[in-house]
C-alpha cells in the first residue's frame, strides 16, 4: 500500500463525543419544547379580574380532588357513601 491509501478509522473517544453531542441536542430540543408548550397563566391587573376569575376559574387553576382507597377492605357502600358528602 502507497502512503495515505490507509483508511482513517475514527477512535471510539470520537465515537463517544460524537454520541453525547447527539444526546444533548435532543435533551434540549426536548426541553425547549416543553417550555413552549406550557398552558400561558392569567394575568390579573385588576381587583375585578380577581373577581371574575374566582367565580369562574380558568380550566388549569380549578381543584382536583383524588379519591385513594387502600387495599380491598373498602365496600361499594362505603365509597358512595364517601361521594355523597
Amino acid at each position: 500500500m502507497g502512503i495515505g491509501s490507509e483508511k482513517i478509522k475514527p477512535n471510539e473517544d470520537m465515537k463517544l463525543s460524537r454520541n453525547l453531542v447527539f444526546q444533548l441536542i435532543i435533551i434540549l430540543s426536548i426541553c425547549v419544547v416543553s417550555v413552549f408548550s406550557q398552558p400561558q397563566t392569567t394575568l390579573v391587573t385588576s381587583v375585578a379580574d380577581l373577581e371574575k376569575y374566582f367565580h369562574t376559574p380558568p380550566d388549569d387553576s380549578k381543584i382536583m380532588i383524588r379519591w385513594r382507597w387502600f387495599g380491598p377492605f373498602i365496600s361499594e357502600r362505603e365509597i358512595e357513601r364517601d361521594f355523597m358528602y
